[in-house]
């Protein structure tokens, strides 16, 4: 309407109008930006058409003007113009409004605690703890450790859930995910028990033949599933008593249970980091991970209530897989005062796609809110002294990791 009327109006004219001018090249830029939604570019410009006759109609009935010493023409053009204007800068705060709305809800941090990453065909694979309460294990994929996605397109992937053919009807936690002999298997806590479950599939569903916990003789939590050289698996795990501590045990795969005979502690909480007065809580320790490098084992656990910010993460060596475990002196390698963030802890080692060994683990929701929890991923660095690895974490390249 802008573009036909100062066109007609020009036609008029012996010389051109800077008002017209402006009519037709802000019309022309106005068409353009809404040259792909004709439908609401036509009712709006009807609409537009109907709104400047009325303000027309109105002036003159009440001034007895044209308007302003302007001509009906002009007088609508300067408010086609001052309309366009503010219809154009809206619509484009709007859009920008918009964009930057649409990419927030695209990628988002990932909540899970207690995360474990599993490594294959150059994919990785993560799981962990949902706080709130969920009844199971959901799986993102991962090319990079940085964006992360869910493996078969869907909103979420459940590669295990409560009542399918699973133990536990509560208390979900402290996944890990391996694979023996072809089979996947997914280790993990309900009702404040360790449960094992198998797949074909890395993406699940895992599933019980028989319903049960590992070990149902007493309460255990955090179970860690570790291979040895002579092909013998321990389950490390946290017993509780007077607060909780790290045990091990020979797994025997035949039964899907510990062999009883060999259950010993490992470790009792005994550094002045290791149970700070940011929370007081009885001594506690958890989330074990066990590796094997140069024929030494190394354990790494984390230390305090999950809720303080001080929880943090340690580790200690042994020349067996019971033990004696002599912990050492640079600990916690992660925690609050390192990398930045209160409550970080309870993860799992993995080697990436370059080699690098990495710990994947959890930190606060905020410096006043634990949960829910979110997932951090950290390079580990080893420095060979004598016949051990000193171990340290590089606070310069913390991933967080977001997915969609």
């Amino acid at each position: 309407i802008m573009i036909v009327i100062a066109v007609t109006d020009l036609k008029t004219m012996k010389f051109p109008a800077v008002c017209e001018i402006l009519m037709i090249v802000v019309g022309a830029v106005h068409l353009f930006f809404h040259a792909s939604q004709w439908l609401y570019y036509i009712a709006g410009a009807l609409f537009m058409g109907v709104f400047l006759l009325v303000c027309a109609l109105l002036f003159k009935k009440f001034t007895g003007k044209a308007g302003l010493g302007l001509g009906d023409i002009e007088f609508m053009a300067c408010i086609g113009l001052c309309i366009g204007f503010g219809h154009s800068l809206l619509a484009l705060i709007a859009g920008c409004l918009l964009a930057l709305s649409v990419q927030a809800q695209e990628w988002k941090a990932i909540p899970m605690a207690d995360p474990t990453i599993f490594v294959e065909n150059g994919t990785y694979y993560l799981t962990g703890t949902y706080d709130g309460g969920a009844q199971g294990f959901a799986l993102l994929a991962s090319d990079d450790l940085e964006h992360w996605r869910v493996p078969d397109g869907s909103e979420q992937l459940w590669i295990l859930q409560k009542g399918q053919q699973t133990y536990g009807e509560k208390g979900f936690w402290a996944p890990q995910l391996l694979r023996v002999d072809g089979t996947y298997y997914l280790t993990y806590t309900a009702n404040e028990q360790t449960a094992l479950a198998a797949s074909s599939s890395l993406t699940g569903p895992f599933r019980q033949t028989e319903i049960r916990p590992i070990d149902g003789s007493a309460h255990n939590i955090d179970s860690f599933l570790f291979r040895d050289e002579d092909g013998k698996y321990y389950l490390y795990h946290v017993r509780f008593g007077n607060g909780n501590r790290l045990w091990v045990a020979e797994f025997d795969w035949s039964t899907g249970s510990i062999r009883p005979e060999t259950l010993q502690q490992c470790i009792d909480c005994t550094e002045a980091w290791e149970n700070t007065p940011a929370r007081p809580s009885v001594p506690i320790m958890e989330g074990p991970t066990v590796v094997k490098w140069d024929g030494v084992y190394y354990l790494f656990y984390s230390a305090n209530d999950f809720r303080s910010i001080d929880y943090a993460v340690g580790y200690a060596t042994a020349p067996t897989p019971y033990g004696p475990w002599t912990k050492q002196p640079d600990c916690p390698i992660i925690h609050r005062s390192l990398v930045g963030e209160p409550g970080s802890g309870h993860g799992d080692l993995f080697q990436g796609k370059d080699g690098q060994f990495y710990y994947v683990y959890h930190v606060h929701q905020s410096a006043d809110r634990v949960a829910p929890r979110l997932t951090r991923i950290v390079p580990l660095l080893r420095e060979k002294q004598g016949e051990l690895y000193r171990l340290s974490v590089d606070t310069t390249r913390i991933i967080r990791p977001v997915w969609k």
